[in-house]
């Protein structure tokens, strides 16, 4: 009897039988008979994937992993709870890229108010531009003339212009600070506009109040007013997303 001794031969395959083919009966991806779930077949090393499958393949009826990861061909897989840049309706990704259209509306702002900071008249007298009523200011005694009136004339109005531009045009660039700089970018250009409206009213004593100002007031205060409306609205657009083509 040779059974069981060392160095047995496996048995040689059946009539008919291709090798590596289950046996007559035999269900695939069972072992075959004497053999343990889980043990490599003879002449197998262990960790060494079955004859005919590729490496990294699933084998037959085991789930496919979920989530964010390779799939298949090594393309990367969104949903499953993963994390990923949200899926464009066409087939591409969102990506965010600068926004021109708040970019232009800020900058229409600026234009705006430097031609009224520069060229237009601020009140029905005909040598009344931003200039002109610095230099009035300037000369009157400081007991006669508002606070705010003499500090907008004097220099706020123009740094207020500065910093509101900058930043209406740096809110419509993507980045980590986007979102606060657009909120900031709303309020600065809101918040010189009011200041604006009540720094018309140039003196601190007397019988002309803010709306006699009002009246007075030409195309010079009312188109600074809008510019700096514009640069807010410009802030608030912010940037614009793209859809790239995967």
């Amino acid at each position: 009897m040779t059974t069981g001794n060392y160095g047995d031969q496996p048995e040689p395959p059946q009539y008919g039988q291709q090798p590596g083919q289950p046996q007559y009966g035999q269900q695939p991806g069972q072992p075959q008979y004497g053999q343990q779930p889980g043990q490599p077949q003879y002449g197998q090393q262990p960790g060494q994937p079955q004859y005919g499958q590729q490496y990294g393949q699933p084998q037959y009826g085991q789930p496919q992993p979920q989530g964010y990861g390779p799939q298949g061909g090594g393309q990367p897989q969104y949903g499953g709870g993963g994390y990923g840049p949200p899926a464009d309706p066409n087939g591409g990704r969102a990506q965010p890229a600068f926004g021109v259209v708040g970019a232009a509306v800020a900058a229409l702002g600026a234009v705006a108010v430097i031609v009224a900071f520069t060229a237009l008249n601020w009140f029905n007298d005909s040598g009344s531009k931003f200039s002109d009523i610095h230099d009035v200011i300037g000369s009157a005694p400081s007991s006669a003339v508002a606070d705010l009136a003499d500090a907008y004339f004097g220099w706020v109005a123009w740094v207020m212009l500065a910093v509101t531009a900058i930043v209406a045009i740096v809110a419509n660039a993507p980045s980590g600070a986007t979102a606060a700089l657009r909120g900031l970018g709303v309020v600065l250009g809101l918040g010189s506009a009011v200041v604006t409206l009540f720094a018309i009213k140039l003196t601190a004593q007397g019988p002309r109040g803010l709306s006699d100002y009002l009246d007075d007031a030409r195309e010079g205060f009312y188109v600074a007013l809008a510019g700096f409306v514009l640069l807010a609205i410009g802030a608030g657009i912010g940037y614009r997303r793209t859809a790239v083509r995967r």
